[in-house]
């Protein structure tokens, strides 16, 4: 990644599309954090301690610039280390406050997925048309993050700092565990499965709160929150390549192979019913395999032009 590009994201200069870039990046590069955070470093020990170097000029120069602007701005962040192992560091507090209150967005397109580590350690897998915001440095009691979409939670173990997921409807609280969280909000859809550990959930607003042990599932309906318990492991099937063909309309299941296999799946009328419909498609076999295996077990036509990422459904 280029460190210029990095710099001006420290910085709050980036645009939209650099931002884009940089989230991408850290979610496909495992080595990415590691260059992250070590040019953070550099930056902020420029903010604290030097001036920034001057905008480039000319294309012959640039390499030369780049380099002579790195060893400064290196040299700064030495400096900074050294005067803080010292005792002698006085924080610039609106500049450090800025820097953590950085925040950093991954996303998924339908069809995608992404697995990639946070700065503390935790694992995330994140799935199709997903959406996850997290602070580029976690810093205070907590480390918050915020998801839409579905994802994989496996969260280091830090007592001193709860982790804490975000939706639009509830708040899910840890200190080590593995679940999975699926919040959509244009459909109302929330649901946590745990598979190890222990969480705590409370609707946003409110004080009360649910306790998950592991085969637990949570779900809101109506406003409310309930409890069950679920051995299937349906919840986590899409960690392994598969969609689940569950769902409470058919209406519902087209809209997850649409976000599953990338494409759109327009529905004429209400569908047939798919009442005690269960089981799971593999993703890699096509969106055409899916359909013609619907067709088996649930009546229906459609049509699909090749090379059309549009199919449309008639019940």
């Amino acid at each position: 990644m280029d460190k210029d590009l990095l710099y001006r994201y420290f910085a709050g200069k980036a645009t939209e599309a650099e931002q884009e870039e940089i989230g991408r990046w850290l979610a496909e590069d495992k080595d990415a954090f590691k260059e992250y955070e070590r040019t953070q470093f550099v930056f902020e020990g420029t903010i604290l301690y030097a001036q920034a170097p001057k905008a480039e000029k000319g294309r012959e120069s640039r390499g030369r610039l780049i380099s002579r602007s790195f060893v400064s701005w290196a040299a700064a962040a030495v400096i900074a280390l050294v005067l803080f192992l010292a005792g002698g560091l006085v924080v610039k507090q609106n500049a450090v406050r800025n820097l953590t209150a950085k925040m950093v967005t991954v996303t998924t397109k339908p069809g995608e997925r992404a697995s990639f580590t946070l700065p503390d350690g935790s694992v995330i897998r994140l799935n199709s048309d997903t959406k996850l915001t997290y602070p580029a440095v976690f810093a205070g009691k907590e480390r918050n993050v915020y998801i839409e979409g579905e994802a994989m939670f496996e969260v280091a173990r830090d007592e001193r700092h709860p982790f804490i997921v975000s939706t639009f409807a509830s708040k899910v609280k840890v200190l080590g565990t593995e679940f999975s969280v699926r919040a959509e909000k244009p459909e109302s859809i929330f649901t946590v499965y745990l598979k190890k550990g222990k969480v705590s959930i409370s609707l946003n607003g409110s004080s009360e709160s649910i306790i998950m042990n592991p085969e637990d599932i949570v779900s809101l309906k109506d406003g409310v929150l309930s409890k069950t318990v679920q051995d299937d492991k349906s919840a986590l099937c899409w960690l392994e390549g598969l969609v689940d063909l569950k769902c409470e309309s058919f209406a519902a299941l087209m809209d997850r192979l649409s976000k599953a296999y990338g494409v759109e799946i327009i529905v004429n009328g209400e569908g047939p019913s798919v009442d005690g419909l269960s089981g799971e498609i593999r993703i890699s076999e096509g969106i055409e395999h899916a359909l013609r295996s619907l067709q088996h077990v649930v009546s229906f036509s459609y049509s699909h032009e090749p090379g059309s990422e549009r199919i449309i459904i008639n019940p």
